[in-house]
């Protein structure tokens, strides 16, 4: 067993810091696409190996890509330790989870929206709208009729969709991989990540097939602790954005029935005092450029603040503990 020194849990809140200032979207749209170019050939031989379970197909799939994703982690940070010391493999840890958080991007193209909205380009707005997380074929499709309807208001309902995918880029592109990174180290962040980007590609293919089903049950187990984690620092740096601490908490919990990622967009949604099309109360505010803003404030401080508290978490766990 590697006995890591305690300044490894520092990583994260490092990787966090050069994403805020180096990253791009370059950096983040590497691992889906690997990820996606792996499964899409190991898909058509389990179609093969298992054409009578084929949900048998999806378990083996998660399973191969998210062992894989985990040794892949693990072998380059205790190799880096063993090979190089222990200062290579703090770089080694730094650099996989500064290719595993995704803020920076979505924040920049968050705020590109925001400019084109204010300045009625709703369809480079809607352009934009995919660099924020991945908008679902309904939320993408309703952005696009408000554009063509006369007497609907495009504003309101791109604004409303951005807040709604900030609020997914905080679990997916930040909670997830410092979270998992925290209990099982730089391969169990690679791991889950990598089945989060298996559970994005399953939503995108038909949700009658049996394949990708193990798939999205798989996610639900990865997001659901970081879904809390993004609640508690919602709750902890809200006011920083002008919201309510009660109206967020009451947003999450009263959900409850709907999946994880989606309370956390109730949260915010709730806590800023939006209406309906954001997730928020019957008698919330309409969704304006503003409240994406905010909402870019609220991505920032509450990732930050976890950054923080799970390095320092991180460094105590390696230093009295391992």
């Amino acid at each position: 067993m590697v006995d890591f020194p305690w300044y490894m849990g520092m990583a994260p809140l490092l990787a966090w810091c050069l994403d805020a200032v180096v990253s791009s979207r370059r950096f983040d749209t590497l691992l889906p696409a690997t990820v996606e170019r792996i499964s899409t050939r190991l898909e058509f031989v389990l179609r093969q190996a298992f054409p009578d379970q084929i949900a048998r197909g999806g378990w083996v799939l998660a399973i191969w890509c998210g062992g894989a994703a985990w040794l892949l982690g693990w072998s380059l940070t205790s190799g880096s330790w063993i090979v190089a010391g222990h200062y290579v493999s703090f770089a080694t840890w730094t650099a996989i989870f500064f290719l595993l958080l995704s803020i920076r991007s979505p924040a920049t193209a968050a705020s590109r929206i925001q400019q084109a909205l204010q300045e009625e380009q709703f369809e480079t707005a809607l352009g934009w709208l995919q660099f924020v997380g991945s908008p679902s074929e309904s939320q993408e499709e309703e952005a696009k009729q408000s554009i063509l309807r006369e007497g609907h208001d495009p504003t309101e309902t791109l604004s409303a969709a951005t807040v709604r995918q900030i609020a997914q880029v905080l679990v997916q592109g930040a909670m997830v991989p410092l979270f998992w990174g925290l209990i099982l180290g730089a391969g169990g962040a690679l791991a889950a990540v990598v089945l989060q980007e298996l559970a994005k590609q399953a939503s995108a293919e038909s949700k009658e097939d049996d394949f990708w089903k193990p798939l999205a049950q798989i996610h639900e187990w990865v997001v659901i602790v970081p879904c809390w984690l993004s609640l508690c620092a919602i709750q902890a740096t809200i006011q920083f954005s002008g919201g309510s601490r009660g109206a967020a908490m009451a947003g999450f919990l009263n959900r409850f029935r709907e999946a994880p990622i989606d309370r956390v967009s109730s949260a915010i949604a709730y806590g800023l005092d939006l209406g309906p099309s954001a997730g928020g109360s019957p008698d919330g505010d309409d969704t304006t450029p503003s409240h994406i803003q905010r909402a870019t404030i609220l991505l920032w401080t509450s990732s930050g603040l976890a950054s923080l508290l799970l390095a320092l978490a991180g460094s105590l766990l390696y230093r009295f503990i391992l």
